[in-house]
């Protein structure tokens, strides 16, 4: 059996396919499940970058690992405003 080398590719989480931009669905399972509306309300707070055209909104990739930094820099302790829904609100 050859095996290949390792690539850098991420691998897709769930069943989001791997891409540049997400509708709201597939960024809140990239963030971790926090559901659809807590991602609009993000959209909405400004704390989470977007892309709308017409009806429809775009979350680039960069925007997510971007909001996620800080998460991950602190390697596993929960933002804030992920905690409750109520800190979403609070903004």
């Amino acid at each position: 059996m050859n095996a290949s080398p390792k690539t850098q590719t991420q691998e897709p989480v769930g069943d989001v396919p791997e891409r540049k931009a997400y509708v709201p669905a597939e960024a809140s399972v990239l963030l971790g499940g926090i559901g659809y509306r807590a991602v609009m309300r993000l959209i909405h707070l400004g704390r989470l970058g977007h892309i709308k055209e017409g009806r429809a909104y775009l979350i680039p990739l960069a925007e997510i690992e971007r909001y996620l930094k800080p998460a991950i820099k602190d390697q596993g302790e929960p933002r804030a405003a992920m905690r409750t829904g109520a800190n979403l609100r609070s903004a």
